[in-house]
């Protein structure tokens, strides 16, 4: 019996696609392999409406604050709520009001150490902080109905519309946008947005400034008549409100810590966090920072005291404020002018007692009923004048 040359040709072909797929088979190509981080991620502030629907489930709950968030987990915000998420590393996102996120990748890749964490953003509003990547395998990214955003660090939004468009706004640091499979860098104070089905590349632009409202119009007043033998002396302005901030590593080194460390976070940028217990693995219960002392440059009058900070339920973060003339004599209160309370109102009116003084410090606590959470300060802010 004679075999054709087309039939020969035919049999060697299927013969090659028979073997090739048995060796793809034999050895696939391996995927990286992520591990739980030792750190949790959890959901550490929640205000209103907050639901959470977790991996294998069909239904939704409601959040309670420091739950525990993992990979296929899903969150969403109502009218007039939001929640922050921290993360393992540090980084946080915070849901603006009818807002969903489900978590497509949370972990450590094997034998690099490098982080993984892939968003997917169906609806609504995020900011996020993220602590800068210096190993370039690590990644963050936020994918949504119409492309992703990549992020090597710091702040930045990511907002996507009903059934229309996202756009990714780069307020500080290195963000890129993922379109049709091309990276698009974003500068520092621009945004990119994809308008949902279009086929053209579009490009950065910068952000909008906001409006210029119009000054309203003063009253008409009557002419100002002074009797004849006064002359008129306008009144002297009133004083500018200054701020005095801490915020970099040096900055919160410079004062005296009991039980807490200062992290540099990239930038100079410092947080203070509860220091560890070696013999326990976790962090100790409290501590406290006392800042250095500050200079008002004269005698001064203090309006508020504000601060940055994460505080998961499980924590607590209040402070004293210690004020004089003579750069030596410190006594901490509280808003009362009592050494038993603490200011604990972010943007909280300072003890008028203190007016008149030239030099002053806070003092900061930290507190913790577990030991797998602590307070982390990021900022402190007074005001002065």
């Amino acid at each position: 019996m004679t075999v054709s040359k087309w039939s020969m040709l035919i049999l060697v072909l299927l013969f090659v696609l028979v073997a090739g797929s048995i060796s793809c088979g034999e050895q696939p190509v391996p995927a990286t392999s992520l591990r739980s981080p030792s750190e949790p991620t959890v959901i550490s502030v929640v205000s209103g409406e907050v639901m959470v629907m977790k991996a294998g489930a069909d239904t939704w709950s409601q959040v309670s604050p420091g739950m525990a968030l993992g990979p296929g987990d899903r969150i969403k915000t109502g009218p007039g709520s939001n929640a922050v998420i921290t993360f393992f590393e540090g980084t946080t996102i915070e849901l603006a009001a009818d807002t969903e996120v489900g978590v497509a990748e949370l972990g450590v890749a094997e034998g690099t150490g490098s982080t993984a964490i892939k968003l997917r953003q169906q609806i609504g509003k995020t900011t996020s902080r993220v602590q800068k990547l210096v190993d370039p395998a690590s990644h963050y990214e936020i994918e949504t109905p119409d492309g992703a955003a990549v992020v090597r660090g710091s702040v930045g939004d990511v907002i996507v519309t009903e059934g229309n468009s996202t756009t990714i706004i780069n307020k500080q640091g290195q963000w890129s946008a993922i379109f049709g499979g091309l990276e698009i860098p974003i500068p520092q104070g621009y945004q990119i947005t994809f308008v949902r089905g279009q086929l053209t590349i579009p490009r950065p632009e910068p952000v909008p400034l906001p409006p210029i409202l119009p000054s309203p119009s003063p009253p008409s007043l009557p002419p100002l008549s002074l009797p004849p033998s006064r002359s008129f002396q306008p009144p002297s302005p009133p004083a500018i409100w200054q701020t005095w901030t801490q915020t970099t590593a040096n900055e919160f080194n410079a004062g005296t810590g009991d039980n807490v460390t200062v992290v540099n976070v990239g930038g100079g940028d410092g947080t203070v966090m509860l220091a560890t217990d070696p013999r326990k693995g976790g962090y100790v219960p409290s501590g406290t920072l006392e800042s250095s002392g500050y200079d008002c440059g004269s005698n001064a009058d203090f309006g508020t005291i504000s601060w940055a900070a994460l505080t998961p339920a499980s924590t607590v973060l209040k402070f004293q404020i210690a004020t004089n003339i003579d750069n030596s004599t410190w006594n901490f209160v509280g808003p009362d002018g009592t050494s038993t309370t603490y200011y604990v109102t972010n943007g909280a009116v300072i003890w008028s007692g203190h007016d008149g003084g030239r030099y002053i410090k806070y003092k900061a606590y930290l507190q913790t009923t577990s030991s797998n959470q602590t307070p982390e300060l990021k900022e402190v802010r007074i005001t002065y004048r």
